[in-house]
C-alpha cells in the first residue's frame, strides 16, 4: 500500500528521486560565454537575470538590433528552472555596451562586469584574447607581515607632486596629481614614483575603496556608497 504523504520532509524520504533533471541549471547571473570562435573571442552569449514576476517582458538592447526591441532578444524562462530567464546572442561581442528593457522601462543589468562613466552596461569578456593579462604571480602573504596604506585612488595622487623626469606634461616632474585629467590617474601612479614613495614608508600593501561610481560624489568619504555591481 503507498503512503499517504501529509509532508514535504516525507515526499523526499520516500520519494527520493529527482522531480527533474537539473544538471543544466546554473545559478549564476550576467553575462556567461558558453561558446568560443577558433580565435578565442566569444561567439555565444548567454545573458542570465534573476526575475521575481513571470508576467514581466524583458529584452536585451544593443548595437547589434539597432537599440531596438525584437523577439530575438527576448527573454525567456530558462530551462523551468523558476525565477531564472536567459537570453542566448551570437550578435553581441567583447566591449559592447548593452541595457535591458523591463515592461518597456530601461534598467541597468545588476549582474554586470563593468559599467561606463554614463552608467551603461558593458560586456566584458576577461578570456578575450586582447584582455590584459596579469604579468606577474599574485603575491603569495601567508605567515608575512602586512602593512596597509588605505585610500581612494585620487586621494592617494591628490597632493603628491610627481618626481618623473619626462617629456611628457601630464607626469613632469613637480605636477600634482589633483591637476591631472582623471582619466590618467593611473599612469600617473605608475610614472610619478608614488609608490617608491609608499615603500620607503614601510607600506608594502595597498588597500583601495572601490572604483565604481559612488552616488554622492568623489570626495574618499562618500566611496562606500557605491552602485551596480559592487553595491
Amino acid at each position: 500500500m503507498k503512503k499517504e504523504i501529509d509532508y514535504m520532509w516525507e515526499k523526499q524520504l520516500y520519494n527520493p528521486l529527482p522531480q527533474k533533471d537539473i544538471s543544466k541549471w546554473e545559478t549564476k547571473t550576467g553575462p556567461i560565454v558558453i561558446s568560443r570562435n577558433k580565435d578565442g573571442t566569444a561567439k555565444e552569449v548567454k545573458f542570465q537575470l534573476l526575475v521575481d514576476n513571470h508576467g514581466q517582458e524583458i529584452f536585451l538592447l544593443c548595437q547589434a538590433n539597432q537599440w531596438q526591441r525584437n523577439n530575438e532578444f527576448k527573454f525567456a524562462q530558462a530551462d523551468n528552472f523558476g525565477n531564472y530567464y536567459s537570453l542566448t546572442t551570437d550578435k553581441i561581442k567583447h566591449n559592447d555596451l548593452y541595457k535591458l528593457i523591463v515592461n518597456g522601462e530601461e534598467r541597468k543589468d545588476p549582474a554586470a562586469y563593468y559599467f561606463t562613466e554614463f552608467g551603461d552596461c558593458v560586456f566584458f569578456d576577461f578570456s578575450d584574447p586582447k584582455v590584459y593579462k596579469m604579468q606577474y604571480p599574485q603575491l603569495n602573504t601567508i605567515e608575512k607581515s602586512l602593512r596597509i596604506l588605505q585610500t581612494d585612488i585620487f586621494g592617494l595622487i591628490y597632493h603628491w607632486k610627481s618626481k618623473n623626469n619626462s617629456s611628457d606634461a601630464t607626469y613632469r616632474e613637480g605636477t600634482l596629481g589633483k591637476d591631472i585629467m582623471r582619466g590618467h590617474a593611473f599612469k600617473f601612479i605608475l610614472e610619478s614614483k608614488i609608490l617608491e614613495h609608499i615603500k620607503e614608508l614601510g607600506f608594502n600593501a595597498i588597500q583601495f575603496l572601490p572604483f565604481a561610481q559612488s552616488i554622492d560624489g568623489e570626495n574618499w568619504k562618500f566611496r562606500y556608497l557605491v552602485v551596480y555591481h559592487f553595491a
